[in-house]
């Protein structure tokens, strides 16, 4: 019993524990990338008994997802283990801290019943300007390992690229009533949620051909007739 104990134990304190994993693969493993503004969080029980915090964000930009997921770009949510529910403090020492009205980048994976921030901490990175030889620099910086030489802070342009090559596509703003879905590392399909408008030349020309068909009707209709007559 008290080797079982143990084991748990052990268990336990290693899951705890994020280990820094390269910004590629990362990109690789995830499912997609959220761009946002923190909202707030809250705590939930899940169906299978499960307590969770339910992190919510106002959507700037994403890459990676299906349209059916970003049914509001006002709010999308995503859950990690741990939260408090009815008193009691369910702990995750891995968990992402986010604050009110911050900016984040956070890689996420679909989950079993909503997305999850990849590896917890590990995959939320805030969204700000970081002084690099005397001059304001756009990036950001992670959550998991701030100080860290290649995952403490990102430049921006350099994050833009990595996420290209891992997604065939940049990160692009998402839009009140339509979404691009770009599946990773699979460009070549057409995103489904694109309608496509006919220009004002394709449909001058579909009225020209229309016109030019009834005259044509209308010719053959008076020639038939007048040889009826003769």
């Amino acid at each position: 019993m008290l080797r079982l104990l143990i084991l748990t134990f052990l268990s336990v304190t290693v899951s705890a524990k994020l280990f820094p994993v390269p910004f590629s693969k990362q990109l690789s493993e995830a499912d997609g990338i959220i761009y946002g503004v923190f909202l707030g969080e809250g705590s939930k029980k899940l169906p299978d008994g499960k307590i969770v915090t339910e992190a919510s964000f106002k959507l700037n930009k994403t890459v990676g997802l299906e349209n059916r997921y970003l049914v509001n770009k006002k709010l999308f949510k995503i859950q990690f283990d741990g939260g408090e529910w009815q008193g009691l403090r369910h702990q995750n020492r891995t968990a992402p801290q986010f604050i009110v009205n911050k900016a984040y980048v956070v890689l996420i994976k679909k989950g079993q019943y909503a997305f999850t921030p990849y590896m917890d901490r590990l995959g939320a990175y805030e969204v700000i300007y970081e002084v690099i030889d005397d001059q304001e620099t756009l990036g950001v910086k992670s959550l998991a390992f701030p100080e860290h030489p290649k995952l403490g802070f990102i430049p921006y342009r350099t994050f833009d690229i990595l996420v290209h090559s891992a997604y065939g596509s940049y990160m692009s703003e998402t839009s009140a009533n339509q979404f691009v879905y770009i599946p990773k590392k699979d460009i070549e399909r057409t995103p489904g949620s694109i309608d496509e408008e006919e220009s004002p030349v394709k449909k001058k020309g579909q009225m020209n051909a229309l016109w030019f068909a009834l005259i044509l009707g209308l010719l053959g209709a008076y020639k038939m007739r007048k040889t009826r007559r003769s």
